[in-house]
């Protein structure tokens, strides 16, 4: 888990909600 990091989290096999989640969070601090 170490070797993946939340920018890399798009290449990596996860279910279409965690997808979802992570995208939002993102969207969150970039506008934040």
């Amino acid at each position: 888990m170490d070797q993946f990091h939340p920018d890399s989290e798009h290449g990596l096999p996860l279910r279409a909600g965690e997808q979802i989640e992570s995208a939002s969070r993102r969207c969150v601090s970039n506008a934040a």
